[in-house]
């Protein structure tokens, strides 16, 4: 469910970040301790690692490039403007949302399916 907040004008994404998660699709969100190691963002306990999109960080580390060599890419990359290599953490719904849509839309829609989903769950029960 966080994941869909990041659909939403009042994330704190970059226009560019919300670019990637509306192009991923389900699948594009892998695990992996690949993007902690390039934005220097260690320090989680051991085992601990978070899902983003798989991008070229993803492609360096599979053709086991070097932590050096990694890391010169990815800062060469953010230098440039390049978003090949930008780090979007993201969940595995990623692929489900298409749309950039308000916080409050995305709450009062959560809100009416779940009370739809409840109601239709008690008929199964009582009827």
């Amino acid at each position: 469910l966080g994941t869909r907040f990041l659909f939403t004008p009042e994330s704190k994404y970059t226009d560019a970040q919300k670019k990637v998660l509306l192009q991923a699709d389900l699948g594009a969100a892998v695990r992996t301790l690949a993007y902690d190691e390039v934005g220097r963002t260690n320090g989680w306990p051991p085992k601990s690692d978070g899902r983003a999109i798989s991008n070229e960080v993803m492609t360096d580390y599979k053709a086991g490039l070097s932590l050096e060599e990694r890391i010169k890419r990815f800062e060469e990359s953010s230098r440039n403007g390049d978003d090949s290599r930008l780090v979007v953490w993201a969940g595995v719904g990623v692929g489900l949302t298409s749309e950039i849509k308000g916080a409050a839309d995305v709450l009062r829609r959560l809100h009416s399916d779940t009370v739809a989903h409840l109601q239709h769950a008690t008929g199964l029960l009582t009827g």
